[in-house]
């Protein structure tokens, strides 16, 4: 079984059907579901929990500092308390806050939020989805980069995006990057969270004051069953692709190592020396069930490199 077929396995575990009527708990972070007249669904989060969700997912520096987290009566939102974050973030650092949630996008999911970034803040402050994506490509760090840039105001900013839109723009940004024979269509995502991204100025301290509201996610969510019958049928293509190309490249190499045995040069002995290596490889790329971008020219290079010492032997046919 591919790598991405137990992640996919470990999905179906965790992953819950949402029915109407039901309060959701995940991770302490509730969910209130009702109908709406389209049949889609709708989640919302009340700020007074995000002091208990908000948590730090990663950093380039534990140097930072925190000054206040939780619920304020600085900022109100709807007449009521603000979720307030204050913290100061090192020189040439980052700080990605994570909000857990998990949700298998229908057709139609948005996203909508209120953020005020105080005046004061030094640095910038990004806010919005984060996906991950299905097959789990190692090359895939999880960072949302198409997120909305916040600029610093005095007033409330209302934050509405397409969750859809977004990641299947996000896959096509970072796709040639992470696999071979791979097309939009063939993966998958998924939302994995909501991010806030703070990062210091060049060569200075970063100082951040940022409020947030309500958060609320509307549209349609796909019970894990059907999702994951989309997923794998959306993925048998690129399969095929791969497997092909594995292929390929075994045959390639085993006609060209028993050319090679004949050969008693020293750039063949070279040569010789790096195919177990080529062979774990291809043994790799096949239990990951994907080939990574970069081994295309890295394997084109080996071809290149037997044909020639095999040329010069004359050898080749």
């Amino acid at each position: 079984m591919i790598r991405w077929q137990f992640i996919l396995l470990a999905i179906k575990r965790e992953a819950k059907v949402l029915r109407l009527g039901t309060l959701l708990s995940f991770v302490g972070f509730l969910f209130l579901l009702s109908e709406i007249s389209s049949g889609s669904q709708v989640f919302n989060c009340a700020c007074e929990k995000l002091p208990e969700m908000l948590q730090v997912w990663r950093t380039n520096n534990p140097g930072y500092h925190v000054h206040f987290q939780g619920l304020t009566k600085e900022r109100l939102f709807s007449g009521r308390n603000s979720f307030k974050l204050e913290v100061t973030v090192p020189a040439d650092s980052y700080l990605y806050y994570h909000i857990p949630v998990k949700v298998f996008p229908g057709r139609i999911l948005k996203f909508s939020a209120y953020i005020l970034v105080e005046e004061k803040t030094r640095g910038k402050v990004c806010f919005g989805p984060g996906y991950s994506l299905v097959p789990d490509f190692p090359g895939y760090d999880g960072v949302n980069d198409l997120a909305m840039s916040i600029l610093p105001a005095s007033k409330w900013n209302v934050v509405e995006l397409d969750i859809v839109e977004m990641g299947q723009q996000l896959v096509k940004k970072r796709l040639p990057y992470l696999a071979w024979g791979v097309e939009d269509k063939n993966v998958s995502f998924y939302l994995s969270g909501i991010h806030l991204y703070l990062e210091s100025p060049p060569g200075e301290k970063g100082y951040f004051i940022v409020f947030l509201g309500d958060l609320k996610i509307v549209g349609e969510s796909i019970p894990e069953d059907k999702w994951l019958a989309e997923v794998e049928s959306g993925w048998q293509p690129a399969r095929a692709r791969i497997k092909e190309k594995l292929d390929n490249w075994e045959k390639m190499l085993e006609e060209r190592e028993k050319i090679l045995a004949s050969c008693t040069s020293e750039e063949a002995s070279r040569i010789k020396f790096k195919i177990p290596h080529i062979k774990r490889r291809i043994i790799t790329a096949r239990s990951m069930g994907f080939i990574p971008a970069e081994q295309i020219k890295e394997m084109e290079t080996y071809f290149t490199e037997m044909d020639k010492v095999i040329n010069m032997s004359g050898s080749l046919k």
